[in-house]
Order: C-alpha cells, then structure tokens, then sequence
C-alpha cells in the first residue's frame, strides 16, 4: 500500500538477514526488542521531491512566519513538493506542535519537521547524509537526540489533577 508500513514479529535469538530488505526498497523505520520477540517497523523507501524548501524556525524572530505562508500557498501547491521545517539548539521551540497543526491545514501533507536536539551535529543541510538518509523515510516529525539517535515525540493529553484534602496548611501574608 503506498505510504504504509509493514510490521514484522520476529524470534530474539535468530539471526536475520535484511539484505534483501534494499532490493524491495524496504528500510527499518523502528526495531523494538521484548524478552522473546522483536517487532521491526519497516517502510518502502520513498522519492525525495527536487522541489523543497527550507524553513528554520526559532522564538526569538518570525521572519520565517511569511516565507512558511508563501510555501503553503495552496495554488502552488505540488504532491511532490516537501516544506521541511527545521529547529536547531532551542529545546522549547513548539516545533513539534506547529508541525502537527500545519498537518491539518490544506496543503499540510507537504510538511515535514526535523528538530535537532543534538548539540554535536551537523548543521542541517539536504546535502548532509545524515539527514538526507532521515527523510527518505518521510515521516512527519523527525526528532535526532544526543549521539544521532533519531526518534520523534507525541503530544497525548494528560489527566486532570483532583482536588486532594489535607490535614493542614500553611498560608504567610507579605502584604498589608
């Protein structure tokens, strides 16, 4: 199916060979390991569009909030355009957030994020192999961590907090 996924439930203890992996255009998206089974995540390998632009985002200025609205200009919008919008060095830039809602808006199947919480690579370019190899796996949201480890984050809501009763408490008053 284009765009799906294959998912593989493996014995630990063989030994696989996944060169016959490339002549299919497979590539493994995730591997995860339990104490008897291993379950591989597995994607075909998908064309990286000639036509991409680049966005880098931060918190301290939005001159990239312009060139962003003029790449999701729907009237030029191509199925095989990629806007990549990128954050380097700010932990705490909604990177994550942004990109789930320019999903959802016309056009949005063309976004794609990278965010870069490791201090020791790369700056991002698309002639970077590191990054380059990352998004032929087109995925939405690409996270890399310390030791080039890539991954991604899920925002999922959280409980909300009750009201607990306790036996005291201690109030001060500073002002008048």
């Amino acid at each position: 199916m284009p765009n799906g996924f294959l998912l593989i439930l493996e014995e630990v203890d063989v030994v696989y060979d996944y060169s016959c992996l490339d002549k299919y255009g497979l590539k493994v998206i995730l591997e995860k390991r339990t104490n008897d089974k291993t379950l591989t995540l597995l994607r075909k390998i998908q064309y990286i569009s000639s036509t991409q632009q680049i966005v880098h985002v931060n918190n301290y200025e939005f001159s990239w909030v312009n060139k962003l609205k003029s790449f999701m200009d729907i009237e030029k919008e191509t199925t095989n355009m990629r806007i990549i919008v990128v954050a380097e060095g700010d932990f705490e830039c909604g990177l994550i957030g942004l990109v789930n809602c320019l999903r959802k808006e016309p056009g949005g199947e063309m976004i794609r994020g990278v965010f870069i919480q490791d201090e020791d690579a790369p700056t991002f370019s698309l002639q970077e192999s590191l990054y380059i190899k990352q998004l032929q796996l087109d995925l939405p949201i690409n996270v890399i961590r310390s030791g080039s480890i890539w991954g991604s984050y899920r925002h999922f809501p959280l409980p909300l907090l009750k009201p607990k009763l306790v036996q005291s408490a201690y109030v001060t008053q500073k002002v008048r």
